[in-house]
């Protein structure tokens, strides 16, 4: 049982074991958020990781002097807090300034708004968390407009927010929206990183350009040809998320031509058939990740997909570094019968990325053809590959290809290759590179396959002999696996035995 270092430093009371069931005590921000509900007192070193996770709001409210945290809804706010000394309110105090991260969200078991009038009472002109460097907040249209400024400080880097009733997706909405960012500017003037969720209407992006410190920008719902234009604007924007919705952009759709001098990461969801455009209009001296999420279906996906990628290249092949394509529905007349391409002829302008880093291709549905021959190609191509995805509804090649990326890249860590026919086993003695950095290998199986688990395990041992048996993934259950696995670590140990 993997447990948060906190706890396991027993800096946190031994009462959040009677709490929370070994399997509940995970290493991420839920465990601690759920331990700060239950517990009376904190350690400084505990009280510290604590907030440097995300708390729930309700957690702050356990500090909060008694008369305050119990008082009934409709009370007045501030006598509430005037009863209180301020003795009682000093450790609330310590605790405001030590936060660092905060989610305050609709969803909270007590209602937030029957704690805010307490806070804003207490603040006044000064902020309540002035070390608050993360803040997300759920829903927060639903609140007064002045309980938000509560929560802001100069210290403030992150802002994160989402809208998830549709009824305030409203051009109202989107005016109280421009309130807040004109707030943001005034209160938070060092925000670096801004995430709206659920936001569609483009009333607001005249407002971001006044956040003229915002790097990143994280806008989902938004259409990138409203977003193009005013983003910009922005001149220390490194990394840029939004969409391409197909009712708003469309096929041969000319996008405005925008210069983005900072721009490091680009991700778009949309068509892949609108890119090439888009492509076209932007320009950006230091783009090295670019991601397209394509989640409608797409005719010519073969020919769309290779257009794309050569443009791709061509316009930003100097200082790419992470390509992330992913497509979920190919379009095809007959289901049964989808057209079959090789996926070398698709991604050729891809072999001329020498300093490739990250590459993912996955063209769910689209039928494909690998060789070992090609995958010798791609693995010579791309000397600095750290991480490579690959899945596609393709002509399965062998589990041998796998050696390819063993001699050429000395550099990849993950790998993830679907599906892979893992019963055709080389005929002579793979490639073994005994220093390769290798961490995680993720492999499918056809079904129609069965592959022999003690060869498996004797290729994979010798591909990649660092790697240890727990980060190889392969969709076998039950005996097989079992299998695989003990001959694996029957092996090693016969291997250390004989050094």
């Amino acid at each position: 049982m993997h447990v948060h270092p906190v706890l396991q430093n027993g800096d946190i009371l031994p009462e959040i074991f009677q709490h929370l069931s070994p399997e509940r005590c995970g290493s991420g921000h839920s465990t601690l958020a759920r331990a700060a509900l239950v517990c009376k007192a904190f350690s400084d070193y505990a009280l510290n990781v604590l907030w440097e996770e995300y708390p729930p709001l309700m957690a702050l409210v356990k500090m909060l002097p008694q008369s305050t945290s119990n008082v009934h809804s409709g009370e007045d706010a501030q006598a509430a807090v005037t009863k209180c000394s301020q003795n009682e309110w000093f450790h609330f105090d310590v605790y405001a300034e030590r936060i660092r991260k905060l989610s305050v969200s609709a969803k909270e078991e007590i209602p937030i708004l029957r704690i805010l009038p307490f806070l804003f009472s207490r603040a006044r002109d000064v902020p309540l968390f002035p070390s608050l460097v993360s803040l997300e907040f759920d829903q927060f249209l639903r609140r007064p407009h002045e309980y938000f400024i509560l929560f802001l400080s100069p210290s403030l880097r992150y802002f994160s927010h989402s809208i998830h009733d549709h009824s305030l997706r409203t051009v109202a909405g989107e005016a109280r929206l421009d309130s807040v960012l004109d707030v943001l500017q005034a209160k938070a003037p060092f925000l670096q990183n801004l995430a709206c969720y659920g936001v569609t209407n483009p009333t607001s992006l005249p407002s971001l350009t006044r956040l003229k410190g915002l790097q990143y920008l994280d806008l989902p719902r938004m259409t990138v040809f409203q977003v193009l234009s005013y983003c910009a604007e922005l001149p220390q924007l490194k990394r840029l998320h939004t969409a391409l919705r197909e009712d708003l952009g469309g096929t041969g759709r000319i996008f405005p031509s925008r210069d983005f001098v900072a721009l490091q990461s680009l991700s778009v969801s949309g068509a892949v058939s609108d890119m090439t455009g888009l492509l076209t209009a932007i320009s950006s001296p230091n783009l090295h990740s670019f991601t397209v999420l394509q989640f409608m279906p797409q005719l010519g996906f073969g020919h769309v997909c290779r257009g794309f990628i050569q443009t791709l290249v061509s316009r930003f092949g100097q200082s790419l570094r992470h390509v992330h394509l992913q497509c979920d529905f190919v379009f095809c007349a007959d289901p049964g019968n989808h057209p079959i391409f090789r996926f070398v002829d698709v991604a050729r302008p891809l072999l001329s990325l020498r300093h490739l880093e990250l590459l993912v291709l996955c063209f769910y549905q689209a039928c494909a053809t690998v060789t070992y021959h090609e995958f010798e190609e791609m693995a010579s191509s791309w000397p600095m590959l750290e991480e490579l995805t690959l899945r596609f509804g393709m002509m399965p090649p062998p589990v041998s290809g796998l050696a390819a990326f063993a001699r050429h890249c000395p550099k990849l860590t993950r790998l993830a290759m679907f599906p892979m026919d893992l019963a055709v086993m080389p005929k002579r003695e793979p490639y073994s590179v005994s220093h390769h950095n290798l961490r995680g290998l993720t492999i499918e199986n056809l079904e129609y396959t069965a592959p022999e688990p003690h060869q498996l395990a004797h290729f994979i041992d010798c591909t990649f002999p660092q790697l240890d048996a727990s980060q190889v993934q392969i969709n076998q259950q039950g005996s097989d696996w079992l299998v695989f696995v003990e001959e694996r670590d029957a092996r090693r140990a016969s291997t250390q035995g004989a050094l």
